[in-house]
């Protein structure tokens, strides 16, 4: 299986751009996880996938130098994209399901509040924009990630560790994640895995 590094996760966009250029197609999608943290630089670990965890279709009259406007809830990816995504695939030996919204379906209720401000990092790539959420979602969806799973390790502990969150940001994350789960026990699980993240921070390479 192929997997995307910096170089990749860049050159995949562009050719997913291109594509829908030629069909007169424009969306604009926003990145999570490790494709975002390779497109940021914030990490180098290499990613089978990226995940959209929003995106919009643009508008042919929407002024140059706008950025697009993005909706306040997750959507499934429309049929045209996808089309072209897999014709990416094809041309890069990539998996099928290179470009997904897996990620998305968490977040049926309540997205990350920075995703709802004006902190996305935008990047055109021909009929197609690619926004990186800013560093406090990052540190938010990965926790979130890190302490819905069994164990305490694993990639997304490690990205974690890589991105070095201060503690302020990890608390930040904590208590928007701990709303996240109406277990009684969910708040006392997320603090614990934070403690971890802060010990494992530590541990990290410069």
């Amino acid at each position: 299986m192929t997997c995307f590094d910096q170089e990749r996760v860049a050159k995949a966009p562009l050719v997913l751009g291109e594509l829908l250029e030629e069909d007169g197609q424009r969306f604009a999608i926003v990145v999570v996880g490790g494709a975002a943290m390779l497109l940021s630089g914030a990490g180098s670990r290499v990613t089978v996938d990226v995940d959209v965890i929003m995106h919009v279709e643009v508008s042919s009259d929407m002024p140059a130098g706008e950025r697009p406007t993005m909706p306040r809830m997750p959507s499934p990816l429309p049929r045209v994209l996808l089309a072209a995504a897999e014709q990416v695939a094809k041309a890069m030996q990539l998996p099928g399901d290179w470009l997904n919204r897996q990620v998305s379906t968490v977040w049926s209720k309540e997205l990350p509040p920075p995703l709802l401000e004006d902190g996305i990092d935008w990047e055109r790539f021909g009929a197609l924009w690619v926004g990186v959420v800013p560093r406090r979602d990052l540190i938010a969806l990965k926790l979130h990630a890190l302490a819905d799973q069994a164990q305490i390790a694993g990639k997304h502990f490690d990205d974690l560790c890589d991105l070095r969150p201060s503690n302020e940001e990890l608390e930040t994350a904590r208590e928007w994640v701990s709303k996240q789960d109406l277990n009684p026990a969910w708040p006392v699980h997320v603090a614990s895995v934070a403690a971890r993240v802060r010990q494992g921070r530590e541990h990290a390479r410069p």
